[in-house]
């Protein structure tokens, strides 16, 4: 019974001691898609294996599955990097909206664009496509 007792109550404890280092194959392929990344700190999710990361001094998310595939890729963007068709979508929908932040989501060959703004004291986050659709 003492053994049962000690083994549960070290089970918590083996659980916390997993690692969030990537297997080899991930690590290879991301040094190869972003050689200059910065600050990377790797967290295991349902997906594969995310890595948050600084590139030329912008904040970068990227997914990889457990063979080192890139799933997906969530990129800051400065306001001007916004594509023509979503700046103009936002100039016709949103008078007075003020820029907060946006980000560049690449899955695939596929590339969405969320963008929060601020509009009349109000944070709104909404999603477009390259074409300035809004999707959200």
């Amino acid at each position: 019974m003492k053994k049962l007792l000690f083994m549960l109550l070290l089970l918590p404890l083996t659980a916390c001691g997993q690692t969030d280092t990537p297997p080899d194959v991930v690590l290879q392929a991301f040094k190869k898609s972003y050689p200059a990344a910065q600050a990377v700190d790797w967290d295991k999710e349902a997906e594969g294996w995310e890595a948050s990361f600084r590139d030329n001094g912008r904040k970068v998310s990227a997914t990889f599955d457990a063979l080192g595939q890139l799933i997906q890729e969530e990129r800051d963007l400065l306001r001007d990097e916004l594509p023509e068709p979503i700046r103009h979508a936002l100039s016709l929908s949103y008078p007075g909206w003020s820029f907060k932040e946006a980000e560049r989501i690449t899955t695939g060959k596929v590339r969405t664009y969320e963008v929060e703004i601020r509009l009349g004291g109000d944070d709104v986050e909404l999603l477009f496509d390259e074409s300035g659709t809004r999707l959200r």
